[in-house]
């Protein structure tokens, strides 16, 4: 029998949240969706390893409405520093997965 790990934050506020702590996979999917939405591409004709910019024409404000909607759903913070990163959809899978601590063995 597995166990469900909880994720417990504490958003500022004296509030304190407590979710399951999603998995590798569900990560990676739920980031393929929210990018699939954004930039108008079928989910299942999005190229995990497109070049953002050269191949499927995210600009600077694409970027940034993807990257709130991570911080949003996955109650992250990600610095905009860090949109230099979003090169293509593995790399925004790799850097939601960093900052919600999840590797790839998991």
């Amino acid at each position: 029998m597995g166990t469900t790990e909880t994720t417990v934050t504490n958003s500022g506020n004296g509030l304190v949240s407590m979710r399951p702590k999603e998995s590798f996979d569900e990560v990676a999917a739920e980031v393929k969706r929210i990018i699939s939405e954004i930039i108008e591409v079928p989910l299942d004709e999005l190229d995990c390893n497109a070049h953002f910019i050269d191949d499927l024409g995210v600009d600077s404000l694409l970027a940034l409405e993807i990257l709130s909607s991570l911080e949003k759903r996955f109650k992250i913070e990600v610095p905009e520093e860090d949109l230099m990163q979003f090169t293509t959809v593995n790399k925004v899978i790799e850097v939601a997965r960093v900052k919600l601590g999840l590797s790839s063995d998991e």
